[in-house]
């Protein structure tokens, strides 16, 4: 599958497991820069790892750490 997304920016929140992770594999797969949005375990980490990602530690539900997320990119 060729989605086009080479050279663009994907930000995946709840990347860390499940759907999101397979999202993030995906769109990794097709060529995105993937940021994994993690809450507080080391799962997010791994999965940026492991796709080439990066990880960044976002709480969705607080103003400040959705702010310093996006920031990030």
């Amino acid at each position: 599958m060729d989605l086009g997304l080479a050279g663009r920016r994907a930000f995946v929140t709840g990347g860390a497991r499940g759907i999101g992770a397979a999202i993030c594999r995906m769109l990794a797969q097709e060529g995105a820069e993937v940021y994994v949005g993690y809450l507080s375990s080391s799962a997010g980490r791994d999965v940026a790892a492991a796709i080439g990602g990066n990880a960044v530690q976002l709480d969705i539900t607080d103003f400040a750490s959705a702010t310093a997320a996006i920031q990030q990119l």
